[in-house]
């Protein structure tokens, strides 16, 4: 096991952290491990799943968390879904599989990777006024990686593969990423995978970060510079460029998609008449689906082996669904176990269609009405506003989840995805509204004994 136990580290520093400040084992454990280390690192412990250095992070926060707040939670219908998720995610194995330990461990990953979570984004950010902090330090950690992703970009390593890989050997099969694994390359250059499990997921966590990016800086929440004053740059300008720089290397198309629709709806913010905007927008959303879905489907109607790579994998995810979409209806309301292979595609780059498969349609049903809801969730809560901040960010969440909810279509979702999904879904449920400026700048009352009016003579 040797140097696999530092995987246990982060979660004796969040222990000790955690008992005396939730906030702080967030922002200065979770957070910087989610983002930073790998998650191709797992520990294998008796009697326990595959653990990663996140996971192992989360798990004190999650349980205190819970402890300590559990009566400030509100049942929604949000809750349900989750639920109802939570349910999908082992029940074929226990259904199925004779020895529930299986069962047992996918149970115990869901509440890992989903559901503290979850819980964090509903019961601790805005409760504890950590709005701003989450998202800078979210900024700056991405900032921080894109920084190794444009080294790898260009000369084709990964310095956070390869130091990890230095501090923790491969042991096995299961012990992590082979360091001899050949490294994708679109359009003459290596795509940017960085702490993460490909330059796929690099991709949509960089959506998170330009979303978060984009809101501090409309909002002017960073400090004009930084302390070094060499660039003509503001730091919410160049740390929004940063990151742009850090989604752009992974060279994640979906990603890529994925942002430009988060864009258009924060954008919405913007507009004197959010009504009117809001209207324009969805109008041309659907003017420009509907010939895109088009081009798609004739773009990827031909044979994949007669086309280069980049048409290739749009021609596979086409064939992919044909096959599966049986196969899902067939797996019932749990799913499969282990779900056949069809023309030996083994890689389902489609969440949607992979929790169908694992999941069954209950699972899937769940999964879609988690992110409509949330959807919902955000745009319930700009009735309770009229602050410009608070505005900006909503929009800004909604973008968010718009845009990863079209990202996932075109790819399996995998750690630290799923734990960010899930946050910004609970996220959604507790956006509060702060005080207007109007509000702010209102003169206290005097509180003294005497009251003095002035006269003028």
């Amino acid at each position: 096991m040797g140097p696999r136990l530092l995987i246990l580290v982060p979660l004796l520093i969040s222990l000790v952290i955690a008992r005396r400040s939730l906030e702080k084992a967030l922002l200065n454990v979770y957070l910087p491990v989610l983002l930073c280390f790998p998650v191709y690192e797992f520990l294998k412990l008796p009697n326990l799943p595959f653990l990663t250095f996140s996971e192992t992070a989360v798990l004190p926060i999650g349980i205190l968390l819970i402890v300590r707040k559990r009566r400030e939670w509100r049942f929604t219908r949000m809750d349900f879904w989750m639920l109802l998720f939570g349910i999908s995610s082992c029940a074929t194995y226990f259904l199925h599989v004779p020895n529930p330990t299986v069962g047992t461990y996918n149970l115990i990953s869901w509440l890992l990777m989903f559901f503290f979570p979850y819980a964090i984004g509903k019961l601790l950010i805005e409760q504890d006024d950590l709005r701003t902090k989450v998202m800078k330090r979210f900024v700056i950690l991405l900032a921080f990686v894109a920084l190794g992703c444009v080294f790898e970009y260009r000369m084709g390593v990964d310095p956070f593969h390869d130091f990890w890989h230095r501090l923790i050997p491969p042991e096995g099969p299961v012990s992590g990423l082979d360091h001899t694994q050949v490294e994708q390359v679109r359009w003459g250059f290596t795509r940017a995978a960085g702490p993460y499990a490909g330059s796929e997921a690099a991709g949509m966590v960089y959506i998170f970060g330009m979303i978060f990016a984009y809101a501090l800086y409309k909002n002017q929440q960073w400090e004009r510079k930084f302390r070094w004053k060499f660039h003509p740059f503001q730091q919410g300008t160049l740390l929004l460029l940063i990151t742009t720089i850090g989604l752009f290397v992974t060279q994640a198309r979906g990603a890529y998609l994925g942002v430009a629709l988060g864009y258009v709806i924060a954008r919405i913010a913007s507009a004197k008449n959010i009504k009117k905007a809001s209207i324009y927008t969805a109008l041309f959303l659907e003017f420009v689906a509907v010939p895109s879905y088009k081009a798609l489907s004739s773009y990827a109607s031909v044979s994949s082996s007669s086309v280069d790579d980049d048409r290739g994998d749009a021609v596979y995810r086409a064939i992919m669904i044909q096959n599966y979409l049986p196969v899902m209806e067939a797996g019932g309301p749990f799913g499969w176990v282990e779900f056949p292979v069809i023309d030996g595609q083994t890689s389902i780059d489609n969440e949607y269609l992979f929790v169908g498969l694992t999941q069954g349609y209950v699972g899937a049903i769940a999964f879609s009405l988690l992110i409509v809801e949330s959807f919902l969730a955000v745009f319930r809560s700009l009735r309770r506003t009229q602050n410009q901040e608070d505005i900006v960010f909503i929009f800004c969440v909604a973008g968010g989840i718009a845009g990863m909810a079209l990202c996932i279509g075109t790819v399996f979702v995998s750690s630290p995805v799923s734990e960010l999904l899930f946050l910004l879904i609970g996220w959604s449920q507790s956006v509060r509204c702060t005080e207007t400026s109007e509000q702010q700048l209102a003169p206290v009352a005097s509180s003294g004994v005497f009251q003095y009016r002035r006269v003028f003579t």
